[in-house]
């Protein structure tokens, strides 16, 4: 949902700069809900992916990790930096090779450790088709420096995922 929220303020703030746009509450509000969403997340990994290997579990929990230190970070420091600064000044923290270092480890763990999952959580039957497609178009869409779409398409397939085992379960059970 915190990824969404931050994906509205890009699609609504047609007329805004990138400033304005990391001011709007609903950008501000979804990056928090993001981070808390992460932490969750994490916390609850190693439970969920049962039967996938340690190594696996643990880069993705590193690769979500350094997202969660990106939402926090817009909901926090961009916005004391945006409400601070000019537009050009804030478009030149933006660019700046710092700033967009900040992207790498999410987007090289999240590339790895998501293609990892989406192979190894199939070959051992943790996650269904639909799940690990997802996952592994997620990982691919990782490598973009927003942390919204390729969050959005990794919670859709671990979504996807848990309900198929929820159901194989069920029927286990019958």
């Amino acid at each position: 949902m915190g990824s969404l929220a931050f994906i509205s303020t890009v699609a609504a703030g047609g007329d805004l700069s990138a400033r304005e746009s990391f001011l709007l509450p609903v950008g501000i509000v979804g990056s928090a809900i993001a981070t808390v969403g992460l932490a969750v997340l994490i916390w609850c990994l190693p439970a969920f992916l049962v039967g996938v290997q340690r190594w696996v579990v643990a880069m993705v929990g590193a690769a979500l990790a350094f997202t969660l230190a990106l939402t926090w970070f817009d909901a926090t420091a961009i916005v004391g930096i945006a409400s601070t600064t000019t537009d050009p000044v804030f478009d030149d923290i933006g660019s700046s090779a710092g700033v967009s270092a900040l992207f790498v480890p999410k987007s090289v763990l999240g590339l790895v450790a998501f293609a990892a999952l989406a192979i190894f959580g199939r070959r051992s039957g943790t996650l269904g088709r639909a799940g690990a497609a997802l996952i592994g178009l997620g990982a691919v869409v990782f490598l973009l420096p927003p942390y919204p779409p390729g969050l959005v398409l990794v919670s859709i397939g671990l979504l996807v995922a848990a309900r198929g085992t929820g159901r194989d379960r069920s029927h286990a059970n019958e």
